[in-house]
């Protein structure tokens, strides 16, 4: 509801309207009012709402902020500044910091330095990985001591900027996997292998395949290394009444009351990438140099903005992975690629089309 209001707001110009919006779901407890806010105005913000959306970062209602640096970072308005200012102005929890963290980092904001270098020693592992890719982003290169620091503070959180800043081998990277706390941050330290370009990976992601918990990390890391187009259909199937709010959902059936029906199943079918081993081992058996090539790889070419652009239009890797590709991008081409992986089809298209212009015309000069 939030998030269609303020869709329209921005569509016809009413910004009083929707300041009076923002205003009523200042410190709602349901975070999905913000969110929907937030997302709107990603999308719809009109530029004559600059001076709008500066006036909502310097004011006092800091209950806004995350709205406000995902906005900056998203749309890269030249807020940084700003944003910067509102963050040193008073403590901000976890989630604040971290929109604010990112954002800087979108943003390339130089006078940033500082408070990104003291948020790499930061006790929270996702604030100090949000630094270490904001500073990497900014053209700010890590050594191997704030490296070190890094991992010291977020562990196997650290393998996606190690993997970024290019100053990390596999082997070191398979520790951190090794030392992963969940399943979660073992399919990043996968998806870190992935973005390294090291083709000798395969063999350990092949194994990862077997594992149920990090088949889908193993299979996209796979596909950013050598590009094959091995997929799959899988049919998902739940209850239809699955989602729905309990008061909308008949109460269970008394004991011995064997005449209630059971709730009929809703399939769909979801196309994803191939997580059955035994078809990539087929693929790579065919393509046996990429495991031994000497050279970075992504999607079976040498990496480089070609490649990476090819990645980053696919639809088949999660959104995760494009966002820390084009983070990849940005760090190791230096170019500024305006592209969110949530943008709508047509504004990535045209982000890669004046990415790969503006790289054509650097090669060819």
């Amino acid at each position: 509801m939030v998030h269609a209001a303020l869709s329209v707001f921005c569509r016809q110009d009413a910004q009083d309207a929707a300041n009076a919006l923002l205003e009523a779901i200042t410190g709602a407890e349901d975070p999905s009012l913000l969110d929907g806010a937030r997302d709107a105005l990603c999308a719809e913000l009109p530029r004559e709402w600059l001076a709008w959306a500066t006036d909502g970062l310097v004011g006092h209602d800091c209950g806004l902020l995350p709205i406000w640096a995902r906005l900056a970072g998203y749309r890269r308005l030249p807020l940084g500044t700003q944003l910067l200012a509102a963050l040193g102005r008073t403590h901000h929890d976890e989630p604040v910091r971290a929109h604010a963290l990112w954002a800087l980092g979108e943003l390339r904001e130089t006078a940033a330095e500082a408070a990104l270098l003291d948020a790499l020693h930061h006790d929270v592992p996702g604030l100090a990985r949000l630094s270490a890719i904001a500073l990497l982003k900014s053209g700010r290169p890590l050594g191997r001591g704030e490296l070190a620091v890094l991992v010291g503070r977020s562990g196997s959180l650290a393998a996606i900027p190690l993997a970024i800043s290019g100053m990390v081998h596999r082997e070191e990277l398979a520790a951190l996997a090794n030392a992963a706390h969940d399943t979660i941050e073992r399919g990043e330290v996968l998806l870190a292998l992935g973005l390294l370009g090291d083709g000798r990976a395969i063999p350990s992601l092949l194994d990862q395949l077997s594992h149920a918990a990090t088949a889908a990390s193993s299979a996209a890391a796979l596909y950013l290394l050598s590009g094959a187009p091995i997929l799959e259909t899988v049919v998902i199937s739940e209850p239809e009444d699955a989602g729905l709010d309990e008061d909308l959902v008949d109460p269970e059936p008394a004991p011995g009351d064997d005449d209630q029906p059971e709730a009929p199943i809703r399939a769909s079918t979801e196309t994803r990438l191939c997580q059955d081993p035994a078809r990539w081992q087929c693929w790579l058996a065919e393509h046996a140099e990429l495991t031994t090539a000497n050279i970075p790889l992504r999607m079976g070419q040498v990496m480089g903005v070609e490649s990476t652009l090819a990645a980053l239009g696919t639809t088949v890797l999660p959104l995760r992975a494009r966002a820390w590709l084009s983070d990849d991008l940005r760090t190791r081409a230096h170019h500024d690629l305006v592209y969110q992986p949530d943008m709508r089809i047509d504004q990535q298209r045209a982000a890669f089309c004046t990415l790969a212009g503006m790289h054509d015309g650097t090669r060819s000069a």
